[in-house]
């Protein structure tokens, strides 16, 4: 289905089900690895517009639920965690409403 959507209505996202066929949990920290392999090593980055490409910077999109995991104790490695902030980073998403 997301496929779909983005194949319809995008030409600079892409679906990748790579995670979705594992047959274990994949551990975010591997996500973000196959992401990167996948973008900057597989492709050679991304087109700039001028038929060069270079290399993204990938990242953890996270909200506020998630990041306040990270600091409780036995729900992350501390080897993920080290992993996942220095090679990527996160971005931090929070969404306001308003009633």
């Amino acid at each position: 289905m997301c496929r779909l959507a983005v194949d319809k209505t995008s030409d600079w996202l892409m679906v990748d089900p790579w995670e979705a066929m594992q047959k274990e949990y994949s551990p975010t920290a591997k996500v973000l690895d196959h992401v990167d392999k996948i973008i900057n090593h597989d492709y050679g980055g991304i087109d700039i517009g001028d038929g060069t490409k270079r290399p993204v910077r990938i990242a953890l999109l996270a909200g506020a639920d998630l990041i306040h995991t990270m600091s409780t104790p036995g729900v992350w490695s501390e080897q993920d965690l080290d992993h996942i902030l220095g090679k990527y980073g996160v971005g931090f998403c929070l969404l306001y409403t308003s009633d």
